[in-house]
């Protein structure tokens, strides 16, 4: 199966939800709109929908060629509620890969704050340059929202959850 995906997040999700079609995603620190995309793939070959977010617009042409489902140029860690209008609050997939981790880490809190319950989260973490603080934070926050960490240290920076009470 064809993965345009860094460490293969977007077959996990596929895998989790058995083949889902039609699901619902946020994207946070999308950079390019196919090279390295956590969501190109559940958007184009299974009709996901969602929103992706980037603070720069270095890709905005590519994304508009290439995407259906649109780029909000923004803070993450400040994008308002109203660049999500018309997505379900509870969503299928969280991609949080913004630098440094700090960020990261802000944004995944900002968009949960917003009332976003997504099944499945991948966090990146930087664990390799940045040390364990971060990584440990967000998994203590994710544990008490109910969320499993089912894959950690992933390529030793990124860890993946699951809410199994959605599944």
């Amino acid at each position: 199966m064809e993965t345009r995906a860094q460490l293969q997040q977007d077959l996990f999700v596929i895998e989790t939800l058995k083949g889902k079609r039609e699901g619902w995603y946020i994207e946070i620190g999308a950079g390019h709109p196919e090279n390295i995309s956590n969501t190109f793939i559940l958007e184009r070959d299974y009709g996901w929908r969602g929103v992706s977010v980037d603070i720069k617009d270095d890709y905005w042409e590519q994304w508009v060629a290439t995407r259906r489902n649109p780029l909000v140029i923004a803070d993450g860690t400040k994008v308002g509620i109203g660049a999500f209008a018309g997505l379900p609050k509870e969503i299928d997939y969280l991609s949080v890969d913004c630098e440094p981790a700090e960020q990261t880490f802000h944004a995944l809190k900002h968009i949960l704050s917003l009332g976003f319950k997504p099944t499945i989260i991948t966090f990146e973490h930087e664990r390799y340059s940045e040390g364990d603080t971060i990584r440990d934070e967000a998994r203590e926050l994710l544990a008490g929202l109910g969320y499993d960490l089912v894959r950690e240290d992933v390529g030793n920076f990124e860890d993946w959850y699951v809410l199994k009470s959605r599944l």
